[in-house]
């Protein structure tokens, strides 16, 4: 009697215990047997080769370790579509026919702008709403991610096309045993221009190269300048924005209409002082804290990177892949990371002191999932729905996401709770910075002759070809027809908005 009462009381205890295990209360909620396909881009399992020397792995062991909790039930990776393929392509060829992936990597944008074709997508606003019972304690799933990322995703209705969990983010790189060497201790994540030209004169002080950039003409290297503008000119007309955002204030960036109509009331241009204000400061740089020959068609992209990869300069302003360029160059010195420095009163009359860093980047990397509509998937039904909402849910717990996102390397998980790697710690602090972006229209102008010829010119004002005046000079004409060309092709009328006479 005695026995079968411990056995009964243990049977109960093991069926207590295994009512508790995750694995078992998601068994019970899915009825859905068989695959989920999965289009993960840069996220995508594959094993080292020559080609592809750093293998990926994280995201098969976080599907084996969610699908042992579901037995049935496979998530099957698909290759990353062939070199020189168009992705957005192939990915409307298959939603055409019926044929997309169960889950699908997407920016946000592709589906709100209309780049995909309507309704191939689930809005998941519905189940963001639902806890996510891999996370203890978590009530909405949508709470676990930065507020600042769930705006971006948001379409014109308020819908959320796509699972958003990592950061590409731009950051100041710097060699830690220079630093030591200059007697420099760690930046922290706020760093003001002020403080950034201090770390140069030590730097310098101790017969270091501060940093370069590439002013190369090549088209990776022409295609930065609007790093620069943005940088600048978002802190610059930080307190303009509602000047600036006549149209529509209800956001954080500037639409083409809205750019246009700035260049009209006198707001951008080469005659407003304070759009042209940055040029003398990064003048002031390449003339004090970089090499001699920093403005040259050999100043590329990469031999900047063999530069800081063989300590000829101690800092490189790159993106958040930077970190994996290093690995696979073999680097023997510690690699250590801070966002871009911001501007104040004390190094520019312009300057509004907002940190908008993270204006160079931003959620949109490679974590960027929608699930296929049944138009989009000819396979998909309420079950297998249900299905991969519980694994994206799983995949986005802090633990998965930041291993995930760390077994790439190249971007910053963003889950809250998360943890980046150490080479990219530091640019945590851009997901809690300010949103705002203004384009002063160099990313608008990105393709057109008045891009070029103001970054030729610029090249010449670096070097001491030209003054600023005369800079101005050159590009006023071409600037002035290319915003007149683009007022053209616009859809709406912006007239009532034109207040300059």
């Amino acid at each position: 009697m005695k026995k079968n009462r411990l056995f009964t009381m243990l049977l109960c205890a093991a069926l207590v215990i295994a009512a508790m295990a995750p694995g078992a209360m998601a068994e019970s909620d899915l009825t859905y047997q068989g695959t989920i396909t999965m289009y993960a881009q840069a996220y995508t399992p594959k094993e080292a080769s020559e080609t592809n020397p750093k293998a990926l792995t994280a995201f098969e062991t976080v599907a084996q370790e969610w699908e042992a909790m579901h037995p049935g039930i496979d998530i099957v990776f698909l290759e990353e579509v062939a070199a020189g393929t168009d992705y957005n392509t192939w990915l409307r060829t298959r939603i055409a026919g019926g044929q997309a992936p169960d889950i699908f990597w997407t920016h946000a944008s592709n589906i709100n702008g209309g780049s995909l074709p309507a309704g191939c997508n689930i809005d998941l606003n519905e189940f963001l709403q639902r806890p996510n019972k891999y996370i203890e304690g978590n009530e909405h799933w949508i709470d676990t991610f930065p507020d600042s990322v769930i705006a971006t995703n948001a379409g014109p209705n308020g819908e959320q096309p796509v699972i958003n969990a990592d950061y590409v983010g731009t950051a100041v790189y710097y060699n830690i045993e220079l630093f030591e060497q200059a007697g420099i201790e760690a930046p922290g994540s706020d760093v003001t221009w002020a403080e950034y030209c201090e770390i140069c004169e030590q730097l310098k002080a101790a017969g270091i190269t501060p940093w370069a950039f590439s002013f190369g003409n090549n088209q990776d290297d022409t295609s930065y300048i609007n790093w620069w503008t943005r940088l600048f000119n978002t802190n610059f007309y930080y307190n303009d924005f509602e000047k600036l955002a006549v149209i529509d204030p209800n956001k954080s960036t500037l639409n083409a209409a809205e750019i246009m109509i700035a260049f009209k009331n006198g707001y951008f241009g080469v005659d407003n002082e304070k759009w042209m204000a940055w040029w003398p400061i990064m003048k002031e740089q390449v003339d004090n804290y970089m090499p001699a020959d920093a403005v040259s068609a050999a100043s590329t992209r990469d031999t900047i990177l063999s530069q800081f990869l063989t300590g000829q300069i101690a800092m490189i302003w790159e993106g958040s892949w930077g970190p994996n360029d290093f690995e696979a160059a073999g680097i023997e010195f510690e690699v250590g990371s801070f966002p871009f420095p911001y501007m104040t009163q004390e190094s520019s009359e312009y300057a509004s002191g907002a940190f908008v860093s993270g204006c160079v980047g931003g959620p949109l990397a490679a974590f960027q999932y929608a699930i296929s509509s049944e138009r989009a998937n000819n396979t998909m039904t309420d079950e297998k729905l249900e299905a991969c909402i519980d694994w994206l849910m799983f995949a986005t717990t802090p633990e998965n996401d930041s291993l995930i996102c760390n077994d790439n390397g190249s971007f910053i998980p963003t889950v809250i709770g998360s943890t980046p790697s150490e080479s990219n710690a530091n640019l945590v602090a851009l997901l809690e910075a300010d949103d705002t972006v203004i384009d002063d229209g160099m990313v608008t102008f990105a393709n057109t002759a008045f891009n070029d010829l103001y970054y030729r010119t610029f090249q010449q004002y670096l070097r001491g070809d030209v003054t600023l005046d005369e800079a101005k000079d050159l590009l006023r004409d071409t600037q002035e027809e290319t915003v007149d060309d683009y007022i053209d092709s616009l859809e709406i009328d912006i007239t009532p908005y034109i207040t300059a006479e």
